[in-house]
């Protein structure tokens, strides 16, 4: 370059090209980064390995004294963030890293904190801005930015602001899994937007029968794929058969408690089912067994008893068996004779 002499002077290697040509690029930066002229000359070697002088050109380098970089945003109100993108990042030192320092208008700068923006694939840089990180505040966000050249210094190269505004909390609810036979159903709710945070999911549930008597504040949980869920029992509601009525309501970090919305679900309660069946009589041991299945019962199944007798002698020797759960949930006890004082014929099972 001119502006230092022949003190950055580099010779240059030319590639040859496709077209017979010869190419080469040079960069500013290992010629000191010098602004203004800069003189290429072309030599070739000659047979006898002698330099021959053949032209020289001039080129003008102008570049900006001060650093540069634009920048964009993009807000989410549904997630509560923005995006800071800087893109066209220079600095005549180099740049080291992006520094974007951002704060909130509310209560001056008590929120500020200091981004280092990562730098994306096509060369510009990201910060993604939680509000969460700067008390929820919404309204006027400020945004600078700063460059640690690598020199170590650190330069200002400008600011801009935006403007934060959250969504309401919202989300989708729907009745799914009711099944009259358990006397169930589910609440879930999907799709759920809280931008400020919230602490749970309160499922408040009672039936039409006799007024809210029966209500049940449940706490929903939430499932792998996002959505939270509560399923209902009707035999924590007295086994009541009818309508039910289920509100969603969300509680903030504040303890607020925020209406969702609600839905409406009608069981029609069944009653106790089962099969009974007998198997395995052996009249070598004097036993048989008996088999429940399909059993179903609303208000759920704390256990089962087999009253079992003969028909010698009326009920005198009545027993209450208790059936035991098997793997596949159905139920089974053994009859032993000799628990109905060795009578034969026919047996009685209820």
């Amino acid at each position: 370059s001119h502006a230092n002499g022949m003190s950055d002077i580099k010779w240059y290697t030319p590639t040859r090209q496709a077209d017979g040509s010869y190419t080469v690029t040079v960069k500013a930066s290992d010629h000191e980064n010098a602004n203004g002229r800069y003189e290429a000359q072309v030599f070739y070697i000659d047979a006898r390995g002698q330099k021959r002088f053949v032209q020289k050109a001039f080129v003008e380098r102008n570049d900006p004294s001060k650093p540069t970089g634009v920048i964009s945003i993009t807000n989410n109100k549904d997630s509560g963030t923005f995006d800071v993108v800087i893109s066209d990042v220079y600095s005549p030192k180099g740049v080291r890293t992006v520094q974007v320092p951002i704060w909130s208008e509310v209560d001056g700068q008590d929120d500020i904190r200091w981004y280092e923006a990562v730098r994306q694939t096509n060369g510009s840089y990201k910060v993604t801005v939680q509000v969460a990180n700067h008390k929820y505040s919404t309204g006027i966000y400020n945004v600078h930015l700063y460059y640690i050249q690598n020199d170590g210094s650190q330069i200002g190269v400008g600011g801009t602001q935006t403007n934060v505004t959250l969504s309401e909390p919202k989300a989708d609810l729907a009745i799914t899994g009711l099944n009259n036979a358990t006397g169930s159903y589910d609440v879930v709710i999907s799709n759920l937007i809280a931008p400020r945070g919230f602490k749970e999911v309160l499922v408040p549930t009672w039936s039409e029968k006799n007024g809210q008597d029966d209500i049940i504040w449940y706490k929903a949980t939430m499932q792998a794929n996002g959505d939270y869920k509560v399923t209902v029992r009707s035999s924590n509601h007295k086994g009541d058969s009818g309508l039910y009525n289920s509100h969603v309501y969300l509680v903030d970090n504040d303890g607020k408690y925020i209406g969702l919305g609600g839905k409406q679900a009608t069981l029609d309660i069944t009653k106790t089912q089962g099969t009974l069946t007998i198997a395995n009589n052996d009249k070598n041991r004097g036993t048989f067994d008996v088999l429940i299945t399909n059993l179903t019962n609303p208000s759920g199944i704390s256990g089962v008893v087999i009253p079992v007798w003969s028909e010698q002698n009326g009920q005198d020797d009545l027993v209450w068996h208790n059936a035991t759960k098997q793997d596949d949930g159905s139920y089974k006890v053994t009859i032993s004779a000799s628990q109905h004082k060795w009578n034969s014929g026919k047996y009685i099972v209820h």
